[in-house]
């Protein structure tokens, strides 16, 4: 059994024999059948059985109370992946900005991040930020490469 839901609306004479979900699957032993009439004649399903890794259950709402989680973030989940798999599991993948740090190569010499440049050329980081930037002025853009020949003499390079 999937865990797709269906967005739908059922006239009170009409009994659906399947049903499209948002993905295009048909499938109609996943719906519960809780609709109340509405003002204009037609029936709205208020609950959804749903299956999250392996365990049905008899309700969106019922789910989402289950694994912790507000009932929108299980509708959201649906129409994002498709699937409830992580549901209630929180983050699964890197939170913030994973291996940001990217070597830097500036007239041959090769430092591990920016920050690491910027401490190796003794000037604060958001000085060298300044002066790589392609909007750094002659002078700026002079001044980092005095920096870099003075670490390279510095080092013995």
């Amino acid at each position: 059994m999937s865990s797709h839901y269906a967005k739908h609306t059922i006239k009170t004479d009409q009994k659906p024999s399947t049903m499209e979900s948002v993905h295009g699957s048909k499938s109609m032993d996943q719906i519960t059948d809780t609709s109340k009439p509405s003002n204009d004649g037609s029936r709205k399903t208020t609950a959804i059985s749903c299956e999250v890794r392996g365990k049905l259950y008899p309700s969106l709402k019922a789910a989402a109370e289950e694994l912790g989680i507000s009932p929108s973030a299980i509708t959201s989940m649906l129409d994002r992946q498709g699937t409830l798999e992580t549901a209630g599991l929180g983050r699964t993948g890197p939170v913030g900005k994973a291996n940001a740090a990217r070597s830097i190569s500036l007239w041959g010499v090769t430092f591990a991040s920016r920050t690491e440049a910027a401490r190796e050329l003794g000037m604060e980081r958001s000085c060298f930020s300044k002066r790589i930037s392609k909007s750094a002025t002659k002078g700026q853009k002079e001044a980092l490469m005095l920096s870099v020949m003075t670490y390279l003499k510095k080092h013995g390079k």
